[in-house]
């Protein structure tokens, strides 16, 4: 006797389809970052005031590895393809992949967006004249008033 099969919801379709949809997307930055690496590395050094201080090919040492972070990624990709792959038959397993998954980009999307404002927070308390939690570093100490016990205690 078999089992009948059933076709699954339309909202495991869809969200199939969108796991689907962003592998696709998946792919094609793999693609474009293998493609484009030795733009991506360029790109780097004009950032970035050290590197660029320095002879590209030094320099490029230096740089980030994006073929070997594309190459981590398309991994990634292989593994949100098997769950999509099953998401479809009601593997448990696919959905908490997928959940997992759509988590991590959606920290990723915040994180993304609150990237510049960082960069313009570090921008910020880097240029003002005296920050209270670092003194130290910014501020002139500050002048001694009074005495203190070391110029009281007398050496004989």
């Amino acid at each position: 006797m078999s089992v009948p099969t059933t076709a699954a919801p339309p909202a495991v379709r869809n969200a199939a389809l969108a796991v689907w949809a962003i592998l696709v997307l998946v792919v094609l930055r793999v693609v474009l970052t293998m493609a484009f690496a030795d733009d991506l590395v360029d790109a780097w050094i004009d950032s970035n005031e050290t590197a660029k201080a320095l002879p590209r090919e030094i320099a490029a040492e230096g740089a980030p590895a994006y073929s070997g972070v594309a190459i981590g990624i398309l991994v990634i990709g292989l593994v949100l393809a098997l769950a999509a792959a099953n998401l479809t038959k009601g593997a448990k397993w696919a959905r908490i992949v997928v959940y997992v998954f759509a988590s991590l980009n959606i920290i990723g999307i915040v994180l993304s967006f609150l990237a510049p404002s960082l960069v313009a927070l570090m921008v910020i308390t880097r240029s003002s004249p005296c920050c209270p939690w670092r003194r130290s570093c910014c501020c002139p100490p500050a002048p001694r008033t009074g005495s203190s016990r070391a110029d009281s205690i007398s050496v004989s």
